[in-house]
């Protein structure tokens, strides 16, 4: 049987690990630059702002190039599992699993995220230089 529950989400440790895997981004300067274009708000950055209008924008940003956040808990053997799965277009791309509902996977869900939302960014702007004869 699964049911849903709420993430353990720190927002500030979200948004912190973001900009970090962002300014360490040196193989993937042109993606790192496309992900901080779509997180400006009226041409201003809303890195420093409110954590939660962070959070939110990155999410909303995932759910634009069809990445979604599924949580769910298992019963197996009267023992419960937490398990966070990432879908991109509906199918399971990356999963996480853990013993208790209350854990913080703040640092891992980021991470996991942003690979995740890079790699959808990398293929749009693939298919836009295909369409527009730039390859």
């Amino acid at each position: 049987m699964e049911k849903r529950f709420t993430l353990k989400i720190n927002k500030a440790v979200f948004r912190d690990t973001i900009m970090n895997i962002q300014s360490q981004a040196d193989d993937n300067v042109h993606i790192a630059n496309a992900i901080s274009a779509m997180l400006l708000i009226d041409g201003r950055e809303i890195r420093y702002r409110n954590t939660d209008l962070f959070y939110d924008t990155f999410m909303d940003i995932c759910q634009q190039h069809h990445i979604n956040v599924v949580p769910y808990e298992e019963t197996r053997d009267d023992r419960s599992i937490y398990k966070v799965v990432i879908e991109v277009n509906g199918l399971e791309s990356h999963s996480m699993s853990f013993k208790g509902k209350e854990k913080d996977i703040t640092t891992a869900l980021a991470a996991a995220l942003y690979k995740v939302l890079g790699t959808q960014v990398q293929n749009n702007l693939f298919i836009d230089d295909v369409k527009n004869n730039r390859i």
